[in-house]
């Protein structure tokens, strides 16, 4: 058999047919389970979505709901140095950050309420419910005008929006 010379990239492959069936595909971006309530929550990114990340939910009650609003998009900036996730979850309470900064996600699905100031150079990932203290502790990356490197810290933020957020440890890059 006479061996085929074709150009470069013009070889017919099944690799083509899996990467288009990827494009397409819903991706998981992180999962959490409260055990107080038994719920089972994931964020979600899908082309049907434009992109955006949402928030499911599963409990035993009920099946899969969205927790937001389509508009609400559950990405952080954190992820393109730091990674770390974006949602939160424990007793009963859901929060998540994203492009802006870290929300309480009420269940009556009523407008996310803020707990952090809308900010431009701060991110918030891989937060932990501290209800001991009424706050969530979070990875804070602050990309600052001028630095090279985001500079890490670790923070506790109030449940309460209006109390001030507190840094636990400090100046890490």
């Amino acid at each position: 058999m006479k061996p085929q010379v074709k150009p470069s990239g013009s070889w017919p492959s099944e690799h083509w047919k899996i990467a288009d069936v990827a494009r397409g595909a819903v991706q998981i971006i992180q999962t959490a389970y409260d055990s107080t309530t038994q719920e089972f929550y994931w964020v979600q990114k899908s082309p049907a979505n434009k992109g955006r990340q949402q928030i499911w939910r599963h409990s035993i009650v009920d099946d899969q709901t969205t927790l937001f609003h389509p508009e609400f998009d559950a990405e952080t900036k954190v992820r393109a140095w730091y990674g770390g996730g974006s949602l939160v979850v424990g007793c009963g309470m859901v929060a998540a950050s994203n492009m802006q900064g870290l929300y309480i996600l009420p269940k009556n699905d009523n407008d996310p309420i803020p707990l952090t100031p809308a900010s431009d150079t701060l991110g918030w990932a891989d937060g932990v419910m501290d209800i001991t203290r009424n706050r969530i502790v979070s990875v804070c990356e602050d990309i600052a005008q001028g630095v090279q490197r985001p500079v890490y810290s670790i923070r506790g933020v109030s449940l309460t929006p209006s109390d001030k957020i507190q840094e636990l440890v400090a100046g890490h890059s």
